[in-house]
């Protein structure tokens, strides 16, 4: 949801009072939406630059590229001075994606809430603790800290998630109804370079700022982050609306530096040509100047 303000308001009391009309709205959200979350930010409408991730020779697609923005670029996008808000455009971010067979659920009688509620009860980082802790026995010499397997990250570990436990001891496991890859959280929107695969990253400018001076330092933080970037991986700046801005201060210095030298002549010429003479003086025998 996008809220709009007038320019002449306060940014910062803008966003105090929209977060105060949030804060009155959430008793009457659902509960899936809260615990989400919700984040209030105050940048511009229009994006200020648009950066395109791509691959020269074609080696990542727009899932890897999408994803290496958001891991390693939307951070520190987010934290250079003047900009308020990033949004990355393309596969989206990774997710493991479980494509279910509706002819086996039917058959077995198990609905999507139970897959749903099966993968968040087995996908969770359980506590661990210790071997051998205060309070022990005498002799004890060693305590062993326990490590406990966190969350899934294989498509085969989440084929193993148990859905159902039958009475003959047999188990309906999530490999068994629905087919299980790593692909992209949404497929709706894809970024495109000149026909190739790319993450589009919209930078926001924060209201109140100098649009200049945050244009400046997205393009430092990416010409620094470029080093980093693995092979065939690079980056371009598609749309930068700081480029009218300084192409005409510019344009003004050079009008300047114009006028000036051709005041400098014209001043010069001029005195030039009429440079006083000087003559002896009979009266008063002294030395004067004058212009004829």
């Amino acid at each position: 949801m996008i809220v709009n303000f007038d320019v002449a308001t306060d940014p910062n009391i803008d966003h105090v009072l929209t977060q105060i009309r949030v804060s009155q709205a959430q008793s009457q959200l659902p509960a899936d939406v809260i615990n989400y979350g919700l984040t209030v930010k105050k940048s511009t409408t229009a994006p200020l630059m648009l950066i395109a991730l791509y691959s020269p020779k074609g080696s990542y697609d727009g899932t890897f590229l999408a994803n290496y923005g958001y891991i390693n670029l939307f951070d520190p996008l987010t934290r250079v001075p003047g900009i308020g808000n990033v949004q990355i455009f393309g596969a989206g971010q990774y997710a493991m994606r479980l494509w279910v067979k509706p002819d086996q659920l039917a058959k077995l009688g198990i609905t999507v809430p139970d897959i749903i509620t099966a993968v968040q009860k087995q996908n969770t980082v359980n506590p661990a603790g210790q071997v051998g802790g205060e309070p022990i026995p005498s002799g004890q010499k060693f305590t062993y800290t326990v490590r406990a397997q966190g969350r899934l990250q294989t498509p085969e570990e989440f084929g193993e998630i148990v859905v159902r436990a039958n009475a003959d001891g047999s188990f309906v496991r999530v490999k068994d109804i629905a087919r299980i890859d790593l692909g992209a959280q949404t497929y709706n929107l894809r970024g495109r370079l000149n026909g190739q695969p790319s993450a589009i990253l919209a930078v926001y400018q924060l209201p109140g700022t100098n649009a200049v001076k945050a244009a400046q330092g997205v393009r430092k933080l990416m010409a620094e982050a470029k080093q980093r970037f693995p092979a065939d991986m690079d980056f371009v700046v598609s749309l930068d609306q700081t480029l009218s801005v300084t192409e005409g201060l510019n344009d003004i210095v050079k009008t300047l530096f114009e006028a000036l030298v051709l005041v400098v002549i014209v001043v010069f010429v001029f005195c030039k040509a009429g440079a006083p003479r000087s003559f002896h003086c009979a009266r008063c025998r002294c030395r004067c100047s004058a212009r004829l």
